[in-house]
């Protein structure tokens, strides 16, 4: 069984233990609350925050790539560095989504490959910092691009070194 990640807020003791696909709080051993990612959240980013009140003090807990943060004040607790809410992605990662799974058709390890290396490059891209949309949009529209040529000289190769 895995263990739960603790937290030390104010006078109390905080424990963030993952189970299955839900983070289970408990403060100072007693259940504070059952939360679980929904939406564009679970499947993409895997990143969501969720409110929770200790002593009428708001809390959060951040989910971040999975690994569980506990945040109070604008700053999380583990490390001080300012808190920044998860944001939800963007509709049009699904565009990118679609057109790099496409290389999964042709079958094999290597579209399998460039298709999951494009989905996460562009994931990532859609959730920086950057603020400008429209240099995601080129940056995902670059990626995806890069993938399907990458996609093209494999199989040019292969198909040169097979006949």
């Amino acid at each position: 069984m895995a263990s739960p990640t603790t937290f030390q807020a104010a006078s109390h003791q905080v424990d963030v233990l993952r189970k299955g696909g839900r983070y289970i709080v408990s403060v100072d051993g007693r259940e504070q609350g059952s939360y679980q990612l929904t939406g564009k959240s679970k499947w993409i980013t895997n990143s969501q925050d969720f409110e929770f009140p200790i002593d009428g003090v708001p809390y959060i807990l951040a989910v971040r790539k999975g690994k569980a943060r506990l945040a109070t004040n604008n700053y999380f607790l583990d490390d001080n560095e300012p808190f920044t809410p998860a944001v939800a992605p963007p509709g049009w990662i699904w565009f990118f989504f679609i057109l790099n799974m496409l290389m999964v058709i042709g079958g094999g390890a290597v579209p399998f490959l460039l298709a999951f290396l494009g989905v996460a490059l562009c994931t990532s891209v859609a959730a920086s910092k950057l603020q400008n949309i429209a240099v995601k949009f080129l940056l995902c529209t670059i990626i995806t691009i890069g993938m399907w040529c990458a996609l093209l000289a494999v199989s040019y190769l292969l198909t040169a070194v097979w006949y």
